[in-house]
């Protein structure tokens, strides 16, 4: 599944840039986005970072459901 898969099932948008030092960076927004458009909601660096940003998106939404 790519990581734009995975935003979309969180209602979020991402945009990926790699600047050549070898870590991509991944942009999240809540409304579709080019990455230098600003109004970002959050800029995970590398892969294993967006994950953990996805999964608290999922945690935080599951949460605020039971309250």
């Amino acid at each position: 599944m790519t990581m734009a898969e995975r935003a979309k099932r969180h209602g979020l948008y991402v945009a990926t840039w790699t600047p050549g030092d070898g870590l991509r960076r991944y942009r999240f927004f809540d409304r579709p986005s080019d990455y230098d458009e600003g109004h970002e909601i959050f800029t995970a660096l590398g892969r294993k970072e967006a994950l953990a940003f996805l999964f608290g998106v999922a945690v935080g939404r599951t949460l605020k459901r039971e309250v």
